[in-house]
């Protein structure tokens, strides 16, 4: 098996350099080939070529392989620590790369470098992470060794993907330093799967330091800090989508609810509307109008105000998780409410957030009393 494994491994060396090689060969040039991309090439050759003739050797010379075995059974394990040193620097490297090319570089002779060393930079890192696994295969490890090598690949796996994502998210973080026309669109398709993923991680991570490290850590500082991450996340993103998207009143009856407000504000919170729309959240923005102020500017606080309001029916949504599920199951279905439904309702000066709160509580409150009715539940229901 250990010998089929290295097989395996060579050819899909070979596979691997050699589009790596197609890919540097098709990368266009405004004049032909430079010096630099002539010199990569040379070396793609070559690493091609070596692949190649190892690939042969290893057909049809079946003692050569079994020596290949041997000497991976002797330098299993500083084989493995070093290649794991070599790709982490490697990735420290792409980082840095990732970071000028997207993040600073404004200079197209920087760039273009960068474009072009990509292909022989992901050969590189890939040849190694295999070369990690191939040695990892003759290496058992224990106790601490083990953890981490879980928390380096783990890190190395979703750093490239972060780096993606956080320059979408940094643009929102910090707006006046990072350049918006630099985004290229098929990346937004990348950001949520990275996100899913490392998350995914952490959370798998953090169950198996518990299960089988007796990692203990409080889950409610784990909620905590979730929480104020996720807050900062649909907070940005219902600015942005408010800033840039929902800049017209009249769009989704917006302004019938300005109005409405407006008019609750000058009958000193008399008017309760034409039974057209609901009542409660008017008078909830009607606080916060004041004489003189303009539609357009009533308009940009609203649906600021609607933000937080949206915020925080998270937070009973979440309170109200946690009274029937574990800490764990609330936060993911607090999550899946916020960026699945709340989201897209938020930045808009409309009831819609709020009456999906209060109309699950009013569901939630008629389930309870079908189950153990209750004089104080009855009341509560009803008034909701």
């Amino acid at each position: 098996m250990s010998m089929k494994r290295i097989a395996i491994y060579l050819r899909l060396s070979f596979l691997e350099s050699l589009v790596a090689l197609v890919c540097m060969l098709l990368i266009p040039g405004e004049s032909g080939y430079s010096i630099a991309r002539l010199g990569l090439i040379g070396l793609l050759c070559i690493i091609v070529f070596s692949y190649l003739c190892l690939n042969i050797k290893s057909r049809f010379d079946k003692g050569w392989v079994e020596t290949i075995h041997l000497s991976f059974q002797k330098a299993s394990s500083k084989l493995f620590w070093s290649s794991l040193i070599i790709l982490s620097l490697g990735f420290l490297f792409a980082a840095f790369l990732l970071t000028q090319w997207l993040f600073i570089s404004t200079d197209a002779f920087l760039r273009a470098y960068l474009i072009r060393l990509t292909p022989v930079l992901v050969f590189g890192l890939i040849a190694c992470g295999q070369t990690i696994w191939l040695a990892f295969s003759y290496v058992r490890l224990h106790g601490w060794h083990q953890d981490m090598l879980m928390l380096v690949f783990g890190v190395v796996s979703i750093l490239p993907g972060l780096l993606v994502s956080e320059y979408f998210l940094a643009n929102q973080l910090f707006p006046r330093y990072f350049v918006a026309e630099r985004y290229a669109a098929e990346f937004n398709l990348i950001v949520p799967i990275v996100l899913f993923v490392a998350t995914l991680y952490l959370q798998v991570l953090f169950f198996y330091l518990r299960d089988h490290r007796n990692f203990q850590l409080s889950g409610r500082w784990v909620a905590a800090i979730a929480l104020v991450v996720i807050g900062i996340l649909f907070y940005n993103s219902a600015i942005d989508h408010a800033a840039n998207i929902i800049a017209d009143p009249m769009h989704s009856d917006q302004q019938v609810y300005i109005n409405f407000a407006k008019k609750v504000h000058g009958s000193n919170f008399s008017y309760t509307g034409d039974r057209n729309q609901t009542p409660l959240y008017p008078f909830f923005q009607a606080f916060f109008y004041r004489s003189g102020l303009s539609d357009q500017d009533f308009f940009s606080q609203g649906k600021q105000r609607n933000i937080f309001l949206s915020m925080a029916l998270l937070g009973g949504l979440f309170i109200i998780f946690r009274r029937y599920f574990s800490l764990h199951r609330s936060l993911i279905l607090a999550v899946i409410v916020a960026f699945s439904i709340f989201i897209f309702k938020a930045p808009y000066f409309t009831v819609e957030n709020l009456y999906y709160f209060l109309n699950f509580v009013s569901f939630l409150g008629m389930a309870s009393m079908l189950i153990s009715p209750s004089i104080r539940v009855g009341i509560f229901t009803g008034v909701v």
